[in-house]
């Protein structure tokens, strides 16, 4: 097997790893519209047209589209981690609590 298509067989399943469990956390705070912007921005404004470039206009053929395409992962992983980072996590818990423990009796009935 080709040294380069091992590494990037390797690299290709950790950006995979890496971006669905970001992703995940996103999805967990209730952040879907955030990864929905990341990835669009991510995919679709740098990913594919580096891809396109780095393909056609570098001519390094489904090299570079394979690389625009692991770029676009790498920043979709770095803007959601900076977003997770940033985040005011007490607040968020504050708030899961208050959904969880907040609702009465009453309201649970009326919504039945």
């Amino acid at each position: 097997m080709d040294g380069g298509v091992y590494i990037n067989t390797h690299l290709s399943a950790m950006s995979t790893y890496v971006g669905s469990t970001s992703l995940s956390v996103a999805r967990g705070c209730g952040w879907q519209h955030f990864g929905a912007y990341v990835n669009l921005g991510s995919f679709y404004l740098v990913g594919i047209p580096l891809g396109l470039f780095l393909g056609f206009g570098l001519k390094m053929d489904g090299k570079g589209l394979w690389m625009g395409i692991a770029c676009g992962s790498v920043l979709q992983f770095l803007l959601l981690s900076i977003i997770a980072f940033f985040s005011n996590w007490q607040k968020m818990t504050d708030k899961a609590r208050d959904r969880i423990f907040g609702e009465t009796l009453s309201e649970k009935q009326s919504l039945v």
